[in-house]
């Protein structure tokens, strides 16, 4: 008699036979641990600092006396001090409790409620920031 399993499909190909034995169940979760840690974690991470880096100089030069004379302007640095925020508390809230073991346990609920919310404020601030930069133009 065979045993049913219980398995979550994202294609449903009629190939439930290549989920039969444990070891293929533990090799599908191994790769999916190591797709989350190389892209919820590292990739993560590394476009956080290059977007922080490219902000901070975008903000740089629009802050600026010649650039500050006009609202596009002025929305462009609003529109990068926002993504600044976003790109900061991102990491904090997704990647590092995957680099990291203890990040989980001793930093996370403590860091959580206020990074969660920064990183959301920031992200619907990039959202509005830039449909404002589009009616404007």
């Amino acid at each position: 008699m065979k045993k049913e399993k219980n398995v979550l499909c994202l294609f449903d190909l009629n190939m439930n036979e290549s989920f039969e034995s444990d070891y293929e169940d533990f090799y599908f979760n191994e790769n999916l641990e190591n797709f989350r840690f190389y892209f919820e974690g590292v990739a993560l991470l590394t476009t956080s600092i290059f977007g922080l880096v490219a902000n901070a100089v975008a903000l740089a030069v629009l802050l600026r006396p010649r650039m500050r004379e006009t609202s596009f302007h002025h929305l462009l640095a609003a529109l990068a001090v926002t993504d600044i925020v976003y790109l900061f508390f991102s990491p904090l809230v997704f990647s590092f409790g995957l680099l990291w073991a203890d990040y989980d346990r001793y930093a996370y609920p403590r860091v959580l409620p206020w990074a969660f919310g920064f990183a959301h404020v920031g992200r619907v601030g990039s959202v509005y920031l830039t449909m404002s930069v589009t009616l404007e133009r």
